[in-house]
This record gives C-alpha cells, structure tokens and sequence, in this order.
C-alpha cells in the first residue's frame, strides 16, 4: 500500500514550485481583477509575494529546499485558510472566496507533489 501511495504523487518539486509562482503572480493580480477591499488587497498581495519567492525555491538546484518545503506548504494553507476567515468576518467575501479557493489548490497540490529530490 505504501509504495502505491508514492505512485500516486507524480508531481516534482520544480513542477510544484512553477504553479506556486504562478498562483503567487495570480494572487497579486487578482485584488485588482475581481476589486477587493483594502485588507483582501493587502493579504492577497503579501501572501502571494511569500508564495512566489517560495515557488522560486524550486527551480534549478533544489538544495535543502525538499526537506522542509512540504512544512511551508502545510503552513502557508493554515495561514491562509486563517486569513481568509478573517476577510470572510469583515465582510471582504470575494477576498474570502478567492482565499478558499487557493487553500483547495494548494492543498491538492501539496497531495499531488513528490517531496523529494530526483536521484
């Protein structure tokens, strides 16, 4: 069972850190696209600056960066997911909406990526 768990997770880390740069790049387009209020501005474009540079990580020599970039991801959905609770009480709901949906991308993605390094 275990190794058909492995099986199942084909995506590599630098796959992985190419989405997160570009669900970073969205991040920071969207308050102006869908018009978020001031806090779901600043949330949206703080987070999705912390999610590109992490993405960028990932490319090219991957160092150390497998050995703990599976604890970020599983922060960064926390923290997110925190956030957009916070926007959703104050009453910013396309920031919250938009949020949410990010928190079901990330965390498919974190399901979907191999944490470690080709040999």
């Amino acid at each position: 069972m275990n190794s058909r768990r492995h099986t199942s997770r084909r995506l590599t880390l630098s796959a992985h850190g190419g989405l997160e740069l570009i669900a970073g790049m969205t991040m920071m387009v969207a308050p102006a696209v869908l018009g978020f209020g001031a806090a779901g501005i600043v949330v949206s474009v703080v987070l999705g600056a912390i999610l590109m540079g992490m993405g960028m990580t990932l490319q090219g020599g991957l160092g150390s960066a497998a050995s703990w970039h599976s604890g970020f991801d599983t922060l960064f959905v926390l923290v997110t997911a925190i956030a957009a609770l916070g926007l959703a009480v104050d009453s910013e709901r396309s920031a919250a909406v938009f949020l949410v949906v990010l928190v079901a991308i990330q965390v498919a993605l974190s399901f979907a990526t191999r944490y470690v390094t080709a040999a």
